[in-house]
């Protein structure tokens, strides 16, 4: 399943663009539903940042997942690669829940306006094969798959829509300091 996000950010690409890569953690607080992003491995080279983030969120999980699905499964490990000469960053994510079965990655890519804004643009995809979640009967891999697609899509949109919400308002608090 194909997902996009997209959304302007009044702020410099390059400041944007280092908060988003730097400073996530700080912003926790101001983030719905994350209660928490810890780096967990951040490696530099010339050009190039990789990261490895967890992500913890709160969240209920959806009545027909309740029989696979733990509510303190709802984390992930965001592995970034970030390219600075690009403004790109390509990821990673790997559910702790199902993690054999879910693949889920896609690009961050950061756009400067002629007015100093940022446009940043998402482009992702999740794929779910629930033959390879035990304990899911073969006959409802197939109608179960989709839904299971939906609601993480669903869990992770509104987050990265907020995550550039909160990005923006850091950037405005550190602007008046």
């Amino acid at each position: 399943m194909k997902f996009e996000s997209e959304s302007v950010i009044r702020h410099p690409r390059d400041a944007v663009f280092a908060a988003y890569r730097d400073s996530l953690s700080e912003m926790v607080p101001f983030m719905a539903d994350i209660t928490a992003i810890e780096v967990l491995k951040r490696t530099e080279s010339p050009g190039c940042v990789e990261l490895h983030n967890l992500w913890r969120v709160d969240q209920d999980v959806p009545a027909f997942a309740k029989a696979f699905v733990k509510k303190e499964m709802l984390c992930w490990d965001d592995y970034a690669v970030w390219r600075g000469a690009e403004y790109r960053c390509e990821w990673r994510i790997k559910t702790r829940a199902f993690r054999d079965a879910v693949e889920c990655f896609g690009t961050n890519t950061f756009y400067e306006s002629e007015d100093g804004r940022t446009r940043v643009v998402l482009d992702g995809r999740l794929e779910i094969d629930l033959k390879k979640v035990r304990g899911v009967p073969s006959f409802l891999s197939k109608s179960l798959g989709p839904k299971l697609e939906r609601f993480i899509v669903n869990l992770v949109t509104p987050n990265l829509t907020n995550v550039n919400a909160t990005i923006e308002h850091y950037l405005n608090v550190r602007e008046d300091l």
